[in-house]
Parts: C-alpha cells; sequence; structure tokens
C-alpha cells in the first residue's frame, strides 16, 4: 500500500511544477481539521481518567444515541464508577486524621 501511495506522488509531483499549491491545499485542510477537533467531545476513557464522571455520562449518552444503542439515559445515569465517591472518602479521611493530629498534641506533659 505504502508503495502505491509513493507512487502516486511521485507521478503527481513530476507534473506538477510548483509545489506551492499544493502545500496550500494541505495548510487549508489541516486548519479545518484543527478546528473540527475543538468541536469533538473528549473521550469518556479520559473523562473517567480524571475522575469527571458526571461529563463522562454525558458523552456517553451522546454516543449511545448518535449509535442508536440499547441502552437508555437513565441506565447511563445509574452507572457507578469504580472510583466514584472515592475522592470524598478519602477527602472526609484526611480531615478526620488532621483533627485528631490538632486534638492530641504531641507534646502533652
Amino acid at each position: 500500500m505504502d508503495a502505491l501511495v509513493m507512487s502516486y506522488q511521485a507521478i503527481f509531483y513530476m507534473f506538477v511544477p510548483d509545489w506551492f499549491y499544493v502545500h496550500s491545499v494541505a495548510l487549508i485542510a489541516a486548519f479545518f481539521l484543527v478546528a473540527a477537533a475543538y468541536q469533538f467531545p473528549e473521550s469518556p476513557k479520559y473523562m473517567y481518567a480524571n475522575r469527571r464522571y458526571d461529563e463522562t455520562r454525558q458523552i456517553l449518552k451522546i454516543i449511545a444515541r448518535k449509535n442508536k444503542a440499547e441502552i437508555t439515559d437513565d441506565q447511563i445515569e445509574n452507572f457507578l464508577f469504580e472510583f466514584e465517591g472515592l475522592d470524598d472518602i478519602l477527602q472526609q479521611s484526611i480531615v478526620n486524621k488532621r483533627a485528631s493530629m490538632v486534638e492530641s498534641p504531641m507534646n502533652s506533659t
């Protein structure tokens, strides 16, 4: 396949004396691709990895609708991710640990 593409390019560039137009078309296409990239939502995997669970559910709903999946929005809303809620538990644990350190000073006489 690569050889076919390289052959096509060799023949094409043999007949195009000025490469400015070729590069201009590629630059315009790249501009549209970069502009379109800002319109796409982040992947659910990225959102999940960054613990943005509500946004993950929203993206999964969009994907399910576009793919005409048999899963409903309510089922997606009820997803419980593996680490969801763990941040709150860890935060409360840290607060409790700090509170116990303040209540019992190290140098009690």
